[in-house]
């Protein structure tokens, strides 16, 4: 039971990680709402270039905590 909790854990952590390392490649608005379908996307979506602002960085927290919220780990 353990194992399978962090395994699922460790899976959830890395596409967090693979999210925000290409968070700066998004090349139009509807491809970061494909992204991340939630309210104030459009609002975020202002600051996905500028991660160095601190609005920038409460971007990134909010995206890291709606991952961390609304993960499903798919069966193994």
């Amino acid at each position: 039971m353990y194992y399978r909790l962090l395994h699922n854990s460790l899976r959830q952590l890395i596409e967090v990680k693979v999210a925000l390392k290409n968070l700066l490649t998004f090349t139009s608005y509807s491809e970061f709402k494909r992204v991340f379908p939630y309210d104030g996307t459009r609002k975020l979506y202002r600051w996905a270039q500028k991660p160095w602002t601190f609005w920038g960085k409460e971007m990134i927290e909010s995206i890291v905590w709606h991952g961390f919220h609304t993960y499903s780990a798919s069966p193994i």
